[in-house]
């Protein structure tokens, strides 16, 4: 996720409209507000670095204020390409913005982010190629979602990858949870910096969400990225489930119709992931064939001979045998 750094000429005719972001990772991308175009490479191959500083973006905490304030004005309507209704997106305090040229094409799409109850910022996505960026400080901030989830008072939390995948799991949920159980409704929020944070955020977080809830599941993109997700979060969460949904995502499962298979993975099919430490003896028959390779010698070379060496991975401990110790002379 980037942050805004430079605002630099365009070759559509703007002499600041090109806004240049740098993202966590140091890629440089630019998108012009002039003329509603990402910009791949908006600095020419330069880094932000080869820039004067007076060039460069410091916005004072009143601009930043004031910009999170007027984003909070923006309307909210349905997100029709991912059958996600207003009241959906609304719920989650999602916004949006449009096109200026036509006035009703989406651009962009404002999650709110909140450290306690003081909106700190908010994260945005550039429709055209899912860029994301931030306006605020997006550093400590609590799990997406997460004063909607400890309002519901759920005894159970669903933490899902991606801010749209929270309200696409819940309006799955909501569809195929019989009236009397609709009290029984897990909360679901998302995590703040996706897949890539999660151990971090988590384990950042990891009290608050103890003391508001008695049960965890974990539902991230079924993808390497996501497993990976899930292997850090269960080491911070280690009591957490794991939900395993028939399609990548929960926004996924809600556009081509599995919302019903969603909501029975979510509800009756969480469980602890296989312990991959435990390893069936047949698996190891033809891995125990191969002879051990020779390590680094040993000083001694009967030692050598018996061990093959010093091989790296391995621990090696040394002890003698009873009565083997001997007294010092005074």
């Amino acid at each position: 996720m980037g942050q805004c750094v430079m605002k630099v000429p365009h070759s559509c005719g703007t002499r600041d409209g090109l806004q240049v972001f740098e993202q966590d990772d140091g890629e440089i991308t630019g998108y012009c507000f002039s003329c509603h175009s990402f910009v791949k490479d908006p600095l020419g191959g330069q880094s932000v670095e080869d820039f004067p500083v007076k060039k460069r973006i410091k916005k004072s905490p009143e601009e930043i204020q004031a910009e999170i304030d007027e984003i909070s004005t923006y309307p909210v309507d349905h997100l029709r390409d991912r059958k996600l209704h207003r009241e959906a997106l609304d719920y989650y305090g999602i916004k949006l913005g449009y096109n200026e040229e036509d006035g009703t094409t989406i651009k962009f799409i404002y999650f709110p982010y909140y450290e306690g109850t003081t909106l700190k910022s908010y994260k945005v996505k550039l429709v055209e190629n899912k860029k994301f960026w931030s306006v605020g400080d997006q550093s400590d901030v609590d799990l997406f979602g997460w004063q909607q989830a400890i309002a519901t008072g759920a005894r159970r939390l669903i933490i899902t990858e991606g801010e749209l995948d929270a309200p696409a799991l819940l309006a799955c949920l909501k569809k195929h949870t019989k009236t009397e159980y609709r009290d029984n409704i897990p909360a679901v929020v998302s995590l703040p910096h996706g897949s890539s944070s999660a151990g971090r955020d988590l384990a950042r977080l990891a009290p608050k969400i103890r003391k508001h809830f008695k049960e965890v599941s974990f539902c991230f993109d079924n993808d390497a990225a996501g497993e990976k997700a899930v292997e850090e979060g269960l080491k911070v969460l280690p009591e957490a489930t794991v939900i395993t949904l028939p399609l990548k995502d929960a926004g996924d499962c809600l556009m081509q119709g599995r919302a019903k298979a969603a909501h029975a993975a979510a509800v009756f099919n969480a469980g602890k992931p296989k312990n991959t430490s435990l390893v069936n003896g047949r698996d190891l028959h033809e891995a125990a064939k191969t002879p051990a390779k020779w390590g680094v010698s040993w000083p001694w070379k009967k030692l050598t001979d018996l061990t093959r060496g010093v091989r790296t991975g391995e621990t090696y401990y040394l002890g003698a045998a009873q009565k083997m110790g001997w007294l010092q002379p005074m």
